[in-house]
């Protein structure tokens, strides 16, 4: 995976940082590499723009951490680019079962893809959870002591959360950048969905 960062009007225009620390207006998720400014980690990207209070983008100087409020307002992110195929196409229903038996329900708890193809439940211990960075997928946090995972019962919502687990991954797949997701769009069935992975993980050497 590699990074760039962006800047974007909502539903507009968006803007990439370039080597010469100048911001180029260009489609999203078009990555080029020899005038782009390439990060090979999101906490790398993450870093540089931590130092910076203002960046000029489109003529204006525009704050780095402001509050996004209209069509016309620029938010700053990092984006993701995928150059390969994951190691996992998919997770599978079976193991995404697992992960939800095993969850610990007294704590809060983050479902996520992995770039690699594979599904995790993080423990959050206090984390925010938009603090969790280098993944794919991220889905709705689970709430602690709610029912959500650790027992037979928590699998109640195993077939809407796989739906909304594959779909972000499609996207991620089609799109590149990271996904989260919170509830499903019901588009496609769990087998079209399946078949448009597929099809996607096919175009990447």
């Amino acid at each position: 995976m590699l990074y760039t960062i962006y800047a974007d009007r909502i539903l507009s225009n968006a803007w990439v940082l370039q080597q010469d620390g100048t911001f180029k207006e260009k489609d999203r998720n078009d990555l080029d590499q020899e005038n782009d400014y390439v990060f090979s980690s999101e906490e790398a990207a993450q870093e540089w723009l931590s130092t910076k209070e203002e960046l000029l983008v489109n003529g204006k100087m525009v704050e780095v951490d402001k509050l996004i409020y209209g069509p016309e307002d620029i938010s700053f992110y990092v984006q993701a680019h995928r150059l390969e195929k994951p190691k996992q196409a998919y997770p599978t229903k079976e193991e995404l079962a697992t992960l939800i038996l095993n969850g610990n329900d007294s704590e809060h708890n983050s479902l996520v893809i992995d770039f690699d193809g594979k599904a995790h439940l993080i423990p959050l211990k206090g984390r925010m959870p938009n603090s969790l960075t280098g993944y794919a997928v991220r889905f709705e946090t689970f709430g602690a002591e709610n029912g959500y995972v650790g027992t037979e019962k928590s699998l109640n919502h195993l077939d809407h959360t796989y739906q909304c687990l594959l779909e972000g991954w499609l996207d991620h797949l089609v799109y590149g950048s990271t996904s989260y997701r919170d509830y499903s769009e019901n588009e496609f069935t769990v087998e079209e969905l399946l078949k448009q992975i597929e099809n996607e993980i096919n175009k990447y050497n």
